[in-house]
């Protein structure tokens, strides 16, 4: 069944993220409560793959062990997220090596 799950979202589970699905369209889970039933487990991710083909998938920082910076850029926030990071650069070091990604919401 694990051969339905695409093959990153198969390596994140595998490194024990927890995910769940969201419309693709505007990122809200696919259904209610999808943020407490989040999991790793191969068979839930493959169902819940087969039960909505095309969605988008979204990892739960708490239960993987991991937190998540969000930088956005000036002028879609209050505040200046980049400025802010950059100073915390020039005061503290640059940041390790790590994931990242880009989104196409604020920055």
């Amino acid at each position: 069944m694990t051969d339905t799950i695409p093959p990153d979202l198969y390596r994140v589970a595998r490194m024990g993220w927890h995910v769940l699905p969201v419309h693709a369209a505007s990122r809200a889970a696919c259904f209610r409560g999808a943020v407490d039933h989040a999991t790793c487990e191969p068979d839930i991710i493959a169902r819940w793959a087969a039960r909505w083909p095309g969605c988008g998938w979204r990892v739960v920082c708490g239960p993987s062990r991991l937190f998540a910076l969000d930088v956005d850029r000036p002028g879609t926030h209050a505040a200046d997220g980049v400025a802010a990071l950059a100073a915390l650069v020039r005061r503290h070091g640059p940041l390790p090596p790590r994931p990242m990604t880009r989104t196409g919401w604020s920055g």
